[in-house]
């Protein structure tokens, strides 16, 4: 419900210090659903509404699905199959959104208290859309199958293209999916900064963002051919409340950042990383499910001059790869039998750099691909070794290991990329490592890094996916370049 002048008082957030003035808040504390907030499915009304993404999710969104009781909003999932628009779906969820009812501003924070359950296939987010365009899109959680990822990922869709993420955030040692967390975003001054029990982790976050009216979606999807659980708790997604606030007053008071994977609420102030680091600033993804000749990437936003960007492209067949001028083979090709073949390549950034560039299959076939930037890396030395590769193309493997490398320099950076001969399903990157992007839908791609503080080993970083496949993975160590 809107906040009024009779509502009872909503409690400050978690998240973000300072004074905060509730716009928004739902306790779900009566045992309907409150229409004056939300819809009960995507479009309004009363009717049976199609997935997000119909190409890769399995179950149709119907408000029977959709329940309020004991305090607590349920999005559940059953096996009543139906069809919409004449797709056939095996499975109904559920999914609420304020969309014509309420949406939040620039400088807004929106928070959430929410159990996700743990099942085959089962995809559940808290985000945000615009009324009238796609994109832009906040994703303030979501959960890329819940049997395999037991962390949050944010990522925010920039309204030009490309995306930030997503990128995994919250305590290293925590099971997200054990209990209920609460998850909130703060969008200020052309940021985005997530949390999640009361922390922020602003290096999991987005820069450079608009600042249009975002409408509130929660929802619970199950990707295709999945097996979720179709009772009990794990065949729900629970909501204890949905609050959002504007501020009082021009905020002033520092946040606490954690970094992900790493929470540390003492930190005093949100800050860059301090000179000599490696950051991964963001990335740009795409795909395409029918055969081109032409790949054309973006470049990721915020990236500026000097900064290093990571190209990884995956090809259908033995298409032979074209890079446009100016980008440096890194690693392969890479080839996956005969079904797929994977290349990466790198660059510096110049001023003069166009805002995407294209990429040259022969003959033309599908792909997936993407690039990211990071920025501190040394430009006289850039790579600390040589890249370490493998290739698995049994078509059995579940599991795929890169070589461990020995990093001579502190804080050096780590990045791995991943490709399989298939169109999905939805890779897990290595333990520890914060995604950069996947690319699913026409050949499956993806990269994630972490930074390595001591010299040393850097171990065999694992990448893992549900369904088997042939699979090839890489790895590169990036050297930081000199502290001012």
């Amino acid at each position: 419900m809107l906040q009024t002048a009779a509502s009872e008082p909503v409690p400050q957030p978690i998240g973000p210090p300072g004074t905060w003035l509730s716009i928004f808040h739902d306790e779900f504390g009566d045992d309907n659903l409150d229409l004056t907030a939300w819809r009960p499915n995507r479009f309004g009304g009363a009717s049976v509404d199609g997935p997000f993404n119909p190409s890769i999710e399995g179950a149709a969104f119907d408000p029977a699905n959709v329940s309020v009781g004991d305090g607590t909003l349920r999005l559940t999932v059953d096996d009543r199959a139906t069809t919409v628009a004449g797709r056939p779906y095996a499975l109904t969820s559920g999914t609420v959104s304020t969309q014509g009812k309420f949406s939040l501003r620039d400088g807004d924070y929106v928070e959430a208290r929410i159990k996700v359950p743990r099942g085959d296939g089962l995809w559940p987010a808290f985000w945000a859309c615009t009324d009238n365009a796609w994109p832009p899109e906040i994703d303030g959680f979501e959960f890329f199958d819940t049997a395999r990822q037991s962390a949050p990922r944010f990522n925010y869709h920039y309204p030009s293209g490309g995306q930030s993420g997503p990128r995994a955030y919250g305590a290293a040692d925590v099971d997200y999916r054990d209990g209920w967390h609460t998850y909130g975003w703060l969008r200020r001054g052309g940021t985005l900064t997530p949390f999640v029990d009361g922390l922020a982790y602003r290096d999991a976050g987005a820069s450079g963002v608009d600042s249009r009216d975002y409408f509130i979606i929660v929802n619970l999807s199950v990707y295709a051919n999945s097996r979720p659980p179709m009772e009990g708790e794990n065949s729900r997604l629970q909501v204890d409340w949905v609050r959002a606030w504007k501020p009082a007053l021009t905020p002033s008071t520092p946040l606490a950042v954690a970094s992900s994977g790493a929470p540390s609420p003492t930190t005093p102030t949100v800050s860059e990383q301090p000179p000599g680091r490696v950051q991964l600033i963001g990335s740009t993804s795409g795909h395409s499910a029918t055969p081109t000749s032409a790949v054309e990437l973006g470049k990721p936003p915020t990236t500026t001059t000097g900064d290093l960007l990571i190209a990884t492209l995956t090809a259908n067949r033995e298409a032979q790869i074209d890079a446009p001028p100016g980008w440096r083979r890194l690693t392969g090709p890479q080839k996956l039998g005969t079904g797929a073949v994977v290349s990466s390549y790198y660059r510096f950034s110049a001023a003069d750099d166009p805002p995407a560039w294209t990429w040259r299959l022969g003959p033309a076939e599908t792909w997936g691909g993407g690039i990211s930037s990071f920025r501190g890396v040394d430009e006289a030395n850039p790579f600390d070794g040589p890249p370490r590769t493998a290739t698995e193309t049994s078509y059995r493997a579940t599991a795929l290991a890169v070589p461990s490398a020995t990093t001579s320099v502190p804080d050096a950076m780590l990045v791995t990329g991943y490709a399989s001969d298939s169109s999905g399903p939805m890779p897990t990157p290595p333990e520890g490592f914060l995604l950069g992007w996947i690319s699913t839908g026409g050949q499956a791609a993806g990269l994630a890094s972490r930074v390595q503080q001591m010299p040393g080993s850097t171990g065999s970083p694992v990448w893992r996916v549900a369904v088997p496949r042939a699979l090839a993975t890489w790895m590169v160590t990036l050297r930081p370049g000199r502290s001012g």
